[in-house]
């Protein structure tokens, strides 16, 4: 951990093999409210500018994460489950330029990455700059999240989509069993 401006409410877990690091020059913070746990090999990166992270309470970030927050924020609300190897990046790297390397080219974004309250991110999804994904969403394993998910709407797919809506429907089904 590396990162000045760490800031950890109660009951905070931070496992074995967690990267928490700030670039020099970043200027945002890391918040964790009460009871987040990251669990290892997850990475958290603070780059250049004002990116910052802020993570809601009792929200679970899995093992082997990534959340970048290099031009842009990251903001993931309370009661959150982000299931192994998801990753968030609230920027991309320009290319217009032929003449010069990819690597030298600077950092755009669409915006902030929002996770709201009670959403559920499955296996090895990608969260892409500009996006808010709404309050009680699930997001399916695999999926590539680049457009803004509605609350309570289940998705999943690459590129991400709907496939339908939390609610009344499950409880159906589950009473006629």
């Amino acid at each position: 951990i590396k990162c000045p401006r760490l800031q950890m409410g109660p009951r905070c877990f931070i496992d074995d093999y967690v990267t928490i690091y700030a670039h020099p020059g970043a200027q945002g913070e890391v918040c964790l409210e009460k009871n987040v746990h990251i669990y290892r090999w997850s990475i958290v990166e603070l780059g250049r500018g004002e990116g910052s992270l802020h993570i809601g309470s009792d929200t679970y970030i899995q093992s082997g994460c990534i959340l970048n927050a290099f031009v842009g924020s990251i903001t993931i609300g309370a009661n959150c489950m982000i299931a192994h190897r998801c990753a968030f990046t609230p920027y991309q790297h320009d290319f217009a330029n032929t003449s010069r390397p990819m690597r030298e080219q600077a950092l755009v974004s669409q915006g902030d990455v929002v996770i709201e309250d009670d959403v559920w991110l499955g296996l090895n999804v990608c969260v892409m700059d500009g996006v808010t994904i709404g309050k009680g969403a699930v997001v399916g394993a695999g999926a590539v999240v680049t457009k803004d998910i509605p609350p309570y709407a289940i998705a999943g797919g690459v590129p991400a989509r709907v496939i339908r809506f939390r609610g009344t429907e499950s409880l159906q089904h589950v009473a006629k069993q």
